[in-house]
This record gives structure tokens, C-alpha cells and sequence, in this order.
């Protein structure tokens, strides 16, 4: 726990005063948030409490004279969450209240242009145990492989090599697998290899089909688009050729992602096939989330799903 008072020294720069600012500690009871607070702050709730529990209140509130939160609100949620009484705090009683209101949004505002160094997040998470918390860091197993993917320079002989591969729980059924020989997988999603990859997952949705899919009911549909929302994308051309080959409905962007978490990847389903039986393609299995989202939309909904990947690279 803090000492009961402490002083802060703020940088002299030119044009600003120095000064020092107290620590104080003020009930709960004593603080109020801000009525027109713009920031949505629920989801951050729990993992601040976690995060209080788990290191101590080592931020204090930033507060007006009379306990209205200037900067602290999801602090100050979490610690009535965790039952505290009382709370570090700095009041703040010199500024204006239009400077109160502009530095308010700035300091929220300016986190937002912070970003991560994923490969030296990755470094830093090596070795730690969050335990039980969690902060959502659980991306940096695919920061992991991604950069592995980068230094093995991985590359693809496009020969056949069938094999069913099991990725977080899903099996899929995979027609190739990457190594150390053959073409780099960043120079295969061209237009170019559009015609070869299509033609063999057509032969192998042949085989394992057995029968005419456009009579028994089959579409064709892949993960949503991440990073190429728009312009020329592998794997929808690859669907494009395949559906026309097989004479079955292909159904584009049928999902979009509601976030940007590669690990627990949210969709949202904005067409539904009128097929029930449903081929889901995509070109490469690398972390295998994405598919496994996009699946468990289409089960749940009702639909048999078969997953046909181009290339493991798992």
C-alpha cells in the first residue's frame, strides 16, 4: 500500500510551472464519476480489479475538489468491484473547467496512439506466468509463430501430401504442407497460382464427395477477409474458380470480423446459404482460429460443415 501522502513532481519544461502534487487518500464515498463521460470502460472492469489485486492501486485518481473523476474511471469501478473503501487520489485545482473537460479526452485519447512491438512483446512474455489473469495476452502464441514462419522462410513443393491435422481442438483436412523447399508461401497467394491450388482442392472435394454436390445440396464459403478488405484476395478467387467448376453457389464475404483479435476472433454472420452442406475453404492453416470461428458459426447454426485447406503450415 501507498504511504498516506506523497508528493509528485511534475517535468519544468519551458512554459511550465513546477509543481508538486499530493497523494491523498479519499473514501469512496467522497468520489463520483463524471456524468458525460464518453469513454465505454465495462469491459475493462474486471482485468483492472485483476490487475489491482493482483500489484496493489499503484495509480491514483485524478480528481477535482470536489470528487468528480477527471481520469480514473475504470480504476475507480474496479476498486468499488474489489470492495475498497478508500483510494489513492491527486486533486486537481488548477485548471479551468474547460481545461479540466479538454485534458480529460486528451489523456484518454493519447493511449490510443500507442502500439505493440509484437516480436518484443513476444520477448518480454517469454517465461511469464500470468496464473489465473487474463490480460489478453494470449496473441503472443501467434506473434510466436508468425515469427518463426518469418526466420524458417517456410515455402510449399505444391505436391500432394493429404493428411488430417488437428489445430486447437478442430480436425482439418489439409492437401499440402509447407517445408524448406519449393515456392515461398507470400509468392503462391498470387493470381497466378489461383488455377493450380483451385484445381487441387476441386479433385480432392471430388473425391471425398463422391457424387454431384450442386444435386445434394453443397455451397462453397470462406473465412472472412483480415487484412485485404478490399482488391484481390487468394483464397476468394480460389472459391471463385472452384464453385464454377463444381457447378455449386459460392457465397463471398459472407462474415465480417467484429474485432481485431487474432486469437479469439469474433464474426458476424450477414448472409446465410440456402445450402445446408456447406465446403468451408481456406488456402493456409497456420494458427487454425480463424477457421475454427467461422466452423462453429455454421454448426451452430445447423449446417454440416466440411474444412478443405490448401497448405498446412501448422
Amino acid at each position: 500500500m501507498l504511504p498516506r501522502f506523497l508528493f509528485l513532481p511534475w517535468v519544468l519544461c519551458e512554459g511550465v510551472s513546477l509543481m508538486q502534487e499530493k497523494i491523498v487518500y479519499k473514501s469512496m464515498s467522497e468520489l463520483h464519476p463524471y456524468k458525460k463521460n464518453p469513454r465505454r470502460n465495462k469491459d475493462a472492469i474486471d482485468p483492472v480489479a485483476a490487475s489491482i489485486k493482483e500489484f496493489g492501486f499503484r495509480s491514483p485518481l485524478q480528481v477535482t475538489a470536489d470528487g468528480t473523476i477527471i481520469n480514473g474511471h475504470t480504476r475507480f469501478q474496479a476498486a468499488k468491484k474489489l470492495g475498497l473503501k478508500e483510494v489513492p487520489c491527486v486533486v486537481i485545482d488548477n485548471l479551468s473547467e474547460e481545461q479540466i473537460q479538454e485534458y480529460r479526452l486528451i489523456d484518454n485519447k493519447t493511449s490510443e496512439y500507442a502500439a505493440w512491438d509484437k516480436d518484443l512483446l513476444a520477448g518480454e512474455l517469454m517465461g511469464l506466468d500470468f496464473g489465473n489473469l487474463d490480460f489478453g495476452f494470449d496473441f503472443a502464441d501467434d506473434v510466436k509463430k508468425e515469427k518463426r514462419w518469418a526466420e524458417s522462410k517456410k515455402k510449399c513443393d505444391l505436391t500432394d501430401k493429404v493428411t488430417v491435422r488437428k489445430a486447437n481442438g478442430e480436425y482439418y483436412q489439409c492437401l499440402m504442407k509447407t517445408g524448406n523447399k519449393g515456392i515461398p508461401l507470400e509468392s503462391i497467394k498470387t493470381e497466378k497460382h489461383v488455377p493450380f491450388i483451385a484445381e487441387n482442392a476441386i479433385e480432392f472435394i471430388r473425391e471425398m464427395s463422391g457424387g454431384n454436390l450442386s444435386e445434394c445440396g453443397w455451397c462453397l464459403l470462406t473465412t472472412p477477409r483480415r487484412r485485404h478488405a478490399e482488391g484481390f484476395h487468394f483464397a476468394t478467387a480460389v472459391c471463385e474458380y472452384i464453385a464454377g467448376e463444381l457447378l455449386i453457389p459460392f457465397y463471398p464475404d459472407v462474415a465480417t470480423c467484429k474485432n481485431r483479435d487474432r486469437i479469439n476472433p469474433e464474426f458476424t454472420m450477414h448472409v446465410w446459404p440456402e445450402e445446408k452442406n456447406v465446403i468451408l475453404y481456406d488456402d493456409i492453416l497456420t494458427t487454425g482460429r480463424t477457421v475454427k470461428a467461422m466452423r462453429e458459426l455454421l454448426v451452430e447454426a445447423g449446417y454440416t460443415v466440411l474444412t478443405v485447406i490448401s497448405i498446412d503450415n501448422h
